[in-house]
C-alpha cells in the first residue's frame, strides 16, 4: 500500500484498513478504528512506557511474525497488525501470570486479568505487595506534575517505589495523580506525603464524596457544562499538569477564560430566590461538625437519590453499613432566637416525613424516629401523609433533644432528651 500524503500512513489491524497520521502508535491507531487492545500502563496524554507489555500485538516482518508493544511502537506505512492470535494470547497470558505473581495483593490487577481469562498464576508469588514496578506513577509525578516526590530505588528483587530515603516527602502536593494512573492500586499517599491527605469534597453530592476538579455543578446543571475548580486544580495552583487540555478531543479547555458580564434584552424576568440552608455546625451539641454519621436533610436526600454517592441505597457515611435505626432532629437552627432564626422553616416537618417514608420503602426493617417540637403538617392532604408514615411504623417523639454523642467503637449515636414526664431519656441510633 502507498502513502496517501507525506503525513498519512495506512495500516491494517485485524483485517481493517485505515489511514492514520505519521507517528501514531499501533495502540492509538487501533483505538481510532474502534479496536480494543488491553493495556495497563497507557493513558491518553502521557508518553507511552510499554512496561506492562499487556498491549503486545503481532506484526509482519521480513523474518516472520514479530511481537511488539503496541503502545510505544509507531505505525509503519502498509503495516499489518494482528491483536489476538493464538501466539499473542499465549504471550499475554504468561505476562498476566507474571504480573499476578509480582502483585498478589492487587484486587485491581486480579480483576483486569480475570476479564482476559487469567484467574491464577503458575509462578511463585511474591510474599506481599501490589506494585508491578511499571514506573507510571514516577513518570507522572516527575514529568507531568514536576514534583519528583517518588522514584524507583534498589536493584533486582529489592526494587521499590518510594520517596527519597524512605521518608515522607515535602515535595508531594497530594494531588493524587500517581494514585489515579497506578494500574494496581498500590499507591498509598499517606506513606508518601508529609502533608495530610484531604479529599476534594464538593456540593455536587452535598460534600459526601470526593469529586474531580473538573465537574458539573450538580447532576441537573443547566447549562450542562463542566467547570474547573481553580482553587484546587494543579495547573492553576502550580502551573504544571495541563493534561486535560491535551486530551480534550473537543478542544474545550481554555485556561485563560475570564468571567464576563453579558446583558440580555428580555420581555420578562422570573425570580427564583430559593433558600439558604442553615449551617448545623453552629449547634455543636448535635455533632454535625465532627461525627460522620450526623448528616443534614439535603445530604440524606442525596443518599436517597439514584444519582447520589450510594446509588440510592440507605448507607451511613462512616462505614457504608445499612443503618438499623435512623433519627431525624427537627428545628435545628429554626425557631431558635440564639441563631437569629425565630421563625418556622415551614418545610422541614413534611420533608423529614417524606425522607423517612422513602427510607422505610428502601429498608423496611430500619426503624425511624422523628424528634419534633410541633408538627406543622399544613397543606392539602398533609395530615393523611403523616398518618401514612405512622402506619408504616415511623415514630414521632415530641421533645427538644439536648445532645448527640458518638460511641468511639461502633460510631453509633446517642440522643438525649427530656420526655413528657420530665425524665431524661437516651436513645441509640446508627444515623442522625
Amino acid at each position: 500500500m502507498e502513502k496517501t500524503t507525506t503525513d498519512t500512513l495506512t495500516v491494517t489491524i485485524d483485517g481493517r484498513t485505515s489511514a492514520v497520521a505519521a507517528g501514531t502508535t499501533i495502540l492509538t491507531a487501533a483505538r481510532q478504528m474502534g479496536i480494543t487492545i488491553p493495556t495497563l500502563c497507557n493513558y491518553r496524554g502521557l508518553e507511552p512506557l510499554g512496561s506492562c507489555r499487556v498491549c503486545i500485538v503481532e506484526i509482519d516482518s521480513p523474518r516472520g511474525p514479530r511481537q511488539v508493544a503496541s503502545c510505544s511502537y509507531p505505525v509503519e506505512n502498509g503495516m499489518t497488525v494482528r491483536t489476538d492470535t493464538p501466539a499473542i494470547q499465549d504471550t499475554r497470558r504468561t505476562i498476566l501470570e507474571l504480573l499476578l505473581a509480582q502483585a498478589p495483593e492487587s484486587a485491581r490487577l486480579a480483576e483486569f486479568a480475570a476479564a482476559l481469562g487469567v484467574t491464577s498464576t503458575s509462578f511463585a508469588k511474591a510474599k506481599s505487595g501490589s506494585c508491578i514496578l511499571c514506573g507510571l506513577c514516577v513518570k507522572t509525578c516527575n514529568e507531568l506534575m514536576g514534583r519528583g516526590a517518588i522514584g524507583i530505588f534498589g536493584r533486582g528483587a529489592q526494587r521499590e517505589i518510594r520517596p527519597a530515603y524512605g521518608e515522607l516527602s515535602d515535595q508531594c502536593q497530594v494531588c493524587g495523580a500517581c494514585s489515579v494512573v497506578c494500574p494496581t492500586g498500590a499507591i498509598d499517599l499517606t506513606r508518601v506525603a508529609s502533608r495530610s491527605v484531604k479529599q476534594h469534597l464538593t456540593a455536587y453530592n452535598q460534600f459526601l464524596e470526593a469529586r474531580p476538579n473538573i465537574d458539573m455543578a450538580h447532576p441537573q446543571a443547566v447549562p450542562r457544562v463542566p467547570s474547573i475548580d481553580r482553587d484546587n486544580c494543579v495547573h492553576f495552583t502550580t502551573g504544571e499538569c495541563g493534561l486535560c487540555s491535551e486530551v480534550c478531543q473537543a478542544g474545550a479547555i481554555d485556561y485563560d477564560q475570564q468571567e464576563t458580564t453579558v446583558e440580555f434584552d428580555v420581555g420578562a424576568v422570573l425570580l427564583t430566590p430559593g433558600f439558604k440552608a442553615f449551617d448545623p455546625t453552629r449547634r455543636i451539641e448535635f455533632g454535625s461538625a465532627y461525627d460522620k454519621n450526623v448528616i443534614t436533610n439535603l445530604q440524606f436526600e442525596r443518599l436517597l437519590s439514584a444519582a447520589g454517592p450510594t446509588k440510592g441505597q440507605v448507607k451511613r457515611p462512616s462505614d457504608l453499613a445499612t443503618p438499623k435505626h435512623i433519627a431525624f432532629i427537627q428545628c435545628v437552627g429554626s425557631r431558635d432566637a440564639t441563631c437569629a432564626n425565630d421563625y418556622c422553616s415551614s418545610v422541614c416537618c413534611m420533608a423529614a416525613t417524606k425522607e423517612a417514608i422513602i427510607a422505610k420503602q428502601h429498608e423496611p426493617a430500619t426503624a425511624v424516629t422523628i424528634y419534633y417540637m410541633d408538627m406543622r403538617a399544613y397543606g392539602k392532604d398533609f395530615d393523611r401523609y403523616l398518618n401514612r408514615a405512622q402506619e408504616m411504623g415511623i415514630s414521632y417523639v415530641r421533645c427538644r433533644p439536648s445532645s448527640v454523642e458518638e460511641a468511639n467503637d461502633t460510631k453509633n449515636l446517642t440522643i438525649t432528651y427530656i420526655d413528657d414526664a420530665n425524665r431524661s431519656v437516651t436513645q441509640e441510633h446508627d444515623l442522625v
